[in-house]
């Protein structure tokens, strides 16, 4: 299974950080949720830094994990954000 190091730590709090983010962006002209574009920022933030955590482009049962918990990190900071 995957083993948790120091740039997995990095990466969850890049990826709630940028879902809180994501969160206070102003919604004046289009009909998206906070939470939805919390969850896509996060989520595309913690893959354009940090990338996968396999390699290659074949669909692994870890992408699923990483993608499952990536979007649970975006959505706790974006509940954050909404909160506060």
């Amino acid at each position: 299974m995957l083993t948790q190091n120091k740039n997995n730590y990095t990466q969850a709090i890049v990826t709630v950080i940028g879902g809180f983010l994501g969160a206070l962006i102003p919604n004046k002209l289009s009909n998206i949720p906070h939470l939805l574009m919390s969850v896509i920022i996060g989520s595309l933030l913690s893959k354009t830094i940090y990338g996968d955590f396999d390699i290659g482009y074949q669909w692994s049962s870890s992408d699923i994990y990483y993608w499952f918990i990536t979007i649970i990190e975006s959505l706790i900071g974006g509940y954050i954000a909404i909160n506060l």
